[in-house]
């Protein structure tokens, strides 16, 4: 729930503040470029939390009878990306 207020609260700071279109469009290219750059972080801590750490996950058994840890799908994303990790899975039956 405190996500919600901190959202609520940031936004209204935000609308206070005006700015120009190129402003904007700086703004936005820099939020795009951490989120990019973040991109397997944040696909693997998904993974981890909303699957391997949530027992009441249907993927998490899943994952276990075709013996993938979570340990593993990390290694795959390191060496060779999260597309063809995903690929990966599907050939994995996942």
């Amino acid at each position: 729930m405190m996500k919600y207020f901190r959202f609520i609260d940031g936004l209204r700071k935000f609308s206070k503040e005006r700015m120009e279109p190129e402003q904007a469009i700086a703004l936005a290219h820099i939020f795009i470029k951490k989120r990019v750059e973040a991109r397997e972080e944040n696909f693997l801590n998904l993974i981890e939390k909303g699957i391997f750490q949530y027992s009441k996950s249907p993927y998490k058994e899943l994952f276990k009878s075709r013996r993938i840890r979570f340990e593993d799908l990390k290694s795959w994303v390191g060496q060779d990306g999260i597309e063809a990790s995903l690929h990966r899975l599907v050939r994995e039956g996942i």
